[in-house]
């Protein structure tokens, strides 16, 4: 079974991709990987984790 997870980019659109690095690294440790960046106007506001169960 694949568990996914949605989460939202709560910074400034210059500072979201040293945030969404910054969240990444800290999930990853528990088995989740990056499966997609979700966009809003040219600017990614969330990002699509998965990982098996």
């Amino acid at each position: 079974m694949v568990e996914h997870k949605v989460v939202k980019l709560d910074a400034a659109p210059k500072n979201r991709p040293a945030r969404a690095k910054e969240i990444l690294e800290k999930l990853e440790s528990d088995g989740w990987e990056f499966r997609n960046t979700i966009m809003n106007g040219g600017h990614s506001v969330a990002m699509v984790l998965i990982r098996d169960k």
